[in-house]
């Protein structure tokens, strides 16, 4: 079957109709693109395309920064791409002149010097080559001038981060692609005779504008290169600072060909920002630190690694750079050397600095290959490695005397004692410094990072307290030395994250407070309530258990056996993570899962973390525990059915918790019925019938694997009660089954009696139920009863939607309990169904009914069908103290005279302390009077005064007129309309 093609690339071209062109597909990058050739082909007098911005759109480069051939642009699936012409009109074009700084119009004249006898101007005339020229020499300028308001755009630090490496990348192979073309056009004209004349500038003048626009571009590069050296590769999980230089133990070790004898040191340097230093007599620039450096181990090895980066900061010492954050001055001033022992340092470097740079140079140079990597600065990884070849010395540091000054959200930098003073409020530190220390922890300024035991949550709130006044970042490490709650913990990171610091280290949370099983699962223990955005790492120590480890990394988290390095070191693997979240996030279909799979836990194997083999993924909608090895979900939990279910869909999930706020549609039940190996299901909701949504997946079950159902009551803030807990096993006649029950639509309990699942219950507290009923949920009610009788206590009746199956589970359910409260919502009955809407009502202990209510339409109807199922003379409702009833809908609603009789009848008989009608009215006058006789008997308390009303020709009028003189026993609520 030949693959589908994909999208289609639309282009608007000024002089005729849009057109489409087909794209492909990158196998590497899998980015999709249109070829120049097509365009070309589709659109011969094409000069250049642009965005919907009108932005030039440049062609596309790989990876090693170079341009993809055939040359191609990237497909844009949301904007209409414009074609400019070649065809300048006059009166918009940029003559040639203009761009080369001339004042006067220029026009091109073709002179040939073969044949001066002949010499004819083409003035003015059309001619190809001149043209061609000319439109060169155009998108070289409009090229430069897009690099040139890059450039202008990196001065800005709110566009720092739009300015990286691979953009400016872009712009440069794409100019200096288009100077090539123009200068293989000058030498074809120079070759062909031809010279391109007026007002003295000919085409050796053009050469050498782009002479100085080489100049100015390479000037570029190597400030953009400078940018990145400086900003990118100080973020805050970088382990340690990539601002160093490599020289050689003795300027003329490197003149010996056996490399082997080559030795060399390692020196860092202090990164200290321009605005940051305000000291008198203390310099604001980039500057050694005051440290002799570190000999490396595998030098050759080291190089072949380093020598890249290495060779572009020597260049970047050697030749200086400054902007608004940074300053460094040229190596010929030696400033490079403040700070320095003057004795040592100082006094070796004084005098060689310069030569060993000069010479280290040349000799990386030799040892790089002839073309260098696009790519700027180190990765995460590099950068944790370096202190592997570093040769430290007993009682000295591998950061070479500098601090770790965490800057803001993103950035650090590595600062030498002095500058890292400078921005220390001595008062707050030292008060800090000494509650550390009183309460059992340290303060570390270098690596920037404390740690203390805490032993009350009070003692937790006045660290957070202390910790922000200091206004410093630190990694923080805590001791909870008391039975700390949930909330404690919660609250304990949400204020440490308004420090701002990157990294939070908790040990000591107790486990009889946090249980480690489902129902804490659904509730997320430590999941969504400590993962705080500004904390990029968590790591809980021995939890769940002893000597194991949770750790949260952004949107990841996984469990592991407890490590003994601190998490410094595993920020590399954070940027992994992130990868593998996006990725199972974003896909589309669960084909995409392997790649990144194998890539996560290659990255956890690499780190010490082998025997990981499945990573939590936490989403806005959802959170998943993957399964590495199978390379899909095998633990899901839903807030919501607004995700992508069908990644789920895999056939590997084992355990699913929903939470739902409404009914689960059929998204769910196709995911429940396609997950065969499901083992567990958690449903916990709120305002949902939860015995319908339970027995709708019983039924999927019917020929599946055994599942463990758990059901779960959610008020409106995040508290689950669990209610039930059941083993649900399939039928061992249904296997396999061709027709299975259809789940979507009406339900036969006897039609599918001899087929159902074996329903076991472990947990049954539903107590009381006061949601609509349906088949599904009567039947399941039904089962439930029968194995665990005299539960329920309180029940509302509602036989809107059920048939005569329904209504005899109802009648059997009721029954079975010993209810207290009976809420009866007083529906019209079809005529078929009132024998067993009378049988429900037969079917009711009425001796233990304390409180009952009749709502609805049809309250007479209903009376009447308690009537009907009870002799009146064996009506026992003597424990009755609540009655209300209460008609419902537009008007009032009338009360027939054996509702009267009814009503009579209980204030009478029972020990009504409160009676309740609301939105009825008598429709014979006697009722009246017969109901007020009673209910003077009964003695109820007088009628509140805002609710008095005088009605001479009301029955409610004479219930108030004899309430007033009655005793207060009770209390009587009437109102109408």
């Amino acid at each position: 079957m030949a693959p589908s093609p994909g999208p289609k690339q639309r282009f608007q071209p000024l002089d005729r109709k849009n057109f489409c062109l087909p794209t492909h597909q990158c196998p590497d990058t899998e980015k999709r693109y249109v070829l120049w050739s097509d365009i070309q082909s589709a659109c011969e007098d094409i000069d250049h395309v642009v965005d919907h911005s009108g932005e030039r759109t440049l062609f596309m480069i790989g990876k090693d920064g170079e341009l993809r051939h055939p040359l191609r642009i990237e497909h844009d699936p949301k904007y209409v791409y414009g074609v400019v012409s070649s065809k300048f009109p006059e009166h918009q074009e940029d003559n040639i002149s203009h761009l080369l700084g001339g004042n006067q119009q220029l026009t091109f004249s073709a002179t040939s010097t073969q044949t001066n006898s002949n010499r004819q101007p083409a003035q003015n005339q059309t001619n190809p080559s001149l043209l061609r020229l000319q439109r060169l020499f155009k998108t070289v300028m409009d090229l430069h001038k897009l690099i040139e308001l890059n450039v202008a755009r990196e001065r800005d630090k709110r566009e720092r981060d739009k300015c990286e490496r691979d953009i400016f990348r872009q712009m440069l192979v794409n100019t200096q692609y288009h100077q090539s073309k123009l200068r293989e056009e000058i030498a074809r004209l120079e070759e062909a005779g031809f010279t391109a004349d007026a007002d003295g500038i000919y085409l050796s003048k053009i050469s050498e504008r782009l002479r100085i626009l080489d100049e100015q571009t390479s000037e570029w590069d190597y400030r953009n290169t400078c940018r990145c050296l400086l900003y990118l590769d100080n973020r805050w999980d970088y382990a340690t600072s990539s601002l160093f230089i490599v020289l050689p133990t003795d300027l003329d070790s490197l003149d010996d060909t056996v490399t082997s004898a080559h030795h060399f040191r390692l020196y860092f340097l202090c990164e200290v920002w321009l605005r940051d230093s305000n000291v008198e007599g203390v310099p604001h620039h980039i500057h050694l630190s005051n440290h002799q450096g570190y000999d490396l181990n595998r030098p050759q090895e080291f190089l072949h690694t380093y020598g890249e980066h290495v060779l572009r900061v020597l260049d970047l010492i050697q030749r200086g750079y400054s902007d608004r954050n940074h300053g460094i001055p040229p190596l010929d001033t030696l400033g490079i050397l403040w700070g320095c022992d003057p004795d040592i340092m100082v006094k070796v470097f004084k005098d060689t600095i310069g030569p060993l740079v000069n010479k280290t140079i040349t000799y990386l140079q030799e040892l790089s290959p002839s073309k260098w990597s696009p790519e700027v600065g180190l990765t995460r990884v590099q950068s944790a490695k370096i202190k592997k070849y570093l040769v430290v010395q007993d009682g000295d540091n591998a950061g070479g005397n500098l601090h770790r000054y965490i800057r803001s959200s993103q950035y650090l930098s590595w600062r030498c004692w002095t500058h890292t003073h400078q921005l220390l409020d001595s008062g707050s530190f030292e008060s800090l410094e000494a509650f550390v220390r009183s309460h059992g922890g340290y303060v570390d300024m270098q690596k920037a990072k404390l740690k203390v035991e805490l032993k009350s949550s009070a003692v937790a709130d006045q660290f957070r307290a202390i910790l922000k006044n200091t206004k410093l970042r630190f990694d923080v490490s805590v001791k909870l030395d008391w039975n700390a709650t949930r909330s404690d913990v919660e609250e304990l990171c949400s204020n440490i994250a308004k420090t701002k610091a990157f990294i939070l280290e908790i040990d000591g949370i107790t486990l009889d407070t946090h249980p480690q099983d489902q129902v804490q699962h659904m509730s997320d223990p430590f999941g969504i309530s400590i993962r705080q955005p500004r904390l990029r790492l968590i790591w809980l120590r021995n939890y769940p258990r002893p000597q194991e480890q949770y750790i949260y990394t952004g949107n990841c988290s996984f469990q592991s056996t407890l490590a003994d390095q601190s998490p410094c070191y595993w920020v590399e693997l954070r940027s992994d993570l992130v990868k593998f979240s996006t990725t199972v996030s974003d896909a589309h279909e669960v084909s995409e899962w392997a790649g990144a799979s194998r890539v996560v836990r290659s990255a956890l194997i690499n780190h010490g973390f082998a025997e990981v083999t499945r990573v939590n993924v936490h989403h806005k909608h959802w959170e998943g525990t993957f399964d590495l090895e199978e390379g899909a979900f095998v633990d899901v939990y839903l807030h919501n059915m607004d995700c992508p279910t069908a990644l789920f869909s895999s056939g590997s999930l084992r355990a699913l918790t929903v939470h739902l706020n409404r009914n689960l549609d059929d998204v769910f039940f196709r995911l429940v019925q396609g997950s065969e190996k499901l083992q567990e299901l958690n449903i916990s909701a709120h305002g949902c019938d939860l015995f319908h949504l339970a027995a709708r997946v019983i039924m999927l079950r019917i020929s599946l694997s055994p599942l463990r159902l758990t059901l779960l009551e959610r008020d409106m803030g995040k508290n689950s009660r669990i209610v039930a807990k059941m083993n649900v096993r399939g039928n061992p006649n249904n296997f396999p089954r061709s027709n299975p029950i259809d789940t979507l639509g009406p339900f036969s309990v006897q039609e599918h009696a001899q087929e159902m699942p074996c329903l076991e219950l472990d947990l049954w507290e539903y107590d009381q139920i006061f949601t609509s009923s349906s088949d599904y949920s009567a039947w399941f009610l039904d089962i439930a009863t029968k194995q665990r009788p005299s539960v329920l206590a309180s029940f509302a009746l509602d036989t809107a939607s059920l048939s005569r199956d329904g209504l005899a589970c109802i009648r059997r359910v009721i029954r079975r309990s010993t209810l207290q409260c009976l809420q009866i919502q007083c529906h019209p009955v079809v005529s078929h169904l009132a024998p067993s809407v009378i049988q429900v009502m037969e079917g009711v202990r009425w001796c233990t009914i304390q409180s009952l209510v009749f709502s609805g339409d049809s309250i007479n109807e209903w009376i009447q069908f308690l009537m009907d199922g009870k002799n009146d003379a064996t009506i026992d409702l003597t424990q009755l103290q609540h009655l209300e009833v209460i008609g419902t809908g537009s008007g009032t609603h009338l009360l027939l005279h054996q509702t009267a009789l009814f009503i009579h009848k209980l204030l009478c008989t029972s020990s009504l302390l409160e009676l309740r009608v609301e939105n009825m009215e008598w429709n014979e006058m006697p009722d009246g009077t017969l109901v007020e006789e009673a209910a003077s008997c009964a003695d109820l308390m007088d009628v509140p005064p805002d609710q008095r009303q005088s009605h001479e020709c009301d029955v409610f009028w004479y219930m108030h007129r004899m309430l007033l003189t009655t005793r207060n026993r009770g209390r009587l609520t009437l109102s109408q309309g």
